[in-house]
């Protein structure tokens, strides 16, 4: 089969072949446009108008929150105003040039929500991790204290308390709440 064959389209077929450019933009682009151009903030209304509701539905799917979903979508329009001289209708419809926009946008927005990895040694001790912890070494605590003679026992349990006092004064909590909570430990 020669090339020509294999490019060739039927007739009635007006189906643009790869590569080639897009269909002549409409009046109503070239005139917003234009308006961009010279800095006529009606075109900035027409070019909301007409496509916010599309770019704002990709940036909520994309963003997955509204609220943010919002802020970009102010940002991509600032920066359409901002760039409109540099539009060329020829080149893409302004739909494409939005979306591009605002894909560009997203991404900066998802990038600066991503948290830097960290080395799990080095982050501080949650509440859980040190009220495991001190679990854990109550229980190692109360089988040495075990196999100690009764006397020495009780002065260790009495400096253990006494210990845990200090702590929960130095918390905020008072008296009473910390033996209630060492009697329950």
């Amino acid at each position: 089969m020669s090339a020509a064959l294999a490019d060739a389209t039927p007739l009635g077929d007006e189906r643009p072949r790869s590569g080639s450019r897009r269909s002549r933009p409409s009046r109503q682009e070239r005139r917003i446009a234009a308006g961009l151009r010279r800095g006529d903030t009606s075109a900035l209304h027409a070019l909301y108008d007409e496509h916010a509701s599309m770019v704002f539905g990709y940036l909520q799917r994309v963003l997955g929150n509204r609220a943010t979903a919002e802020d970009v979508l102010q940002q991509v329009f600032t920066e359409a105003w901002r760039r409109g001289d540099r539009y060329d209708p020829d080149r893409a419809s302004l739909a494409t040039w939005l979306m591009t926009i605002a894909r560009s946008r997203a991404i900066d927005e998802l990038r600066r929500n991503v948290p830097e990895p960290r080395d799990p040694t080095t982050l501080p001790e949650t509440p859980e991790d040190s009220q495991s912890e001190r679990l854990a070494e109550r229980f190692r605590l109360g089988r040495l204290i075990a196999v100690l003679p009764p006397d020495e026992a009780e002065m260790l349990r009495d400096l253990i308390e006494a210990d845990d006092l200090r702590e929960r004064r130095a918390l905020g909590l008072d008296a009473g709440d910390a033996r209630a909570q060492g009697a329950m430990a």
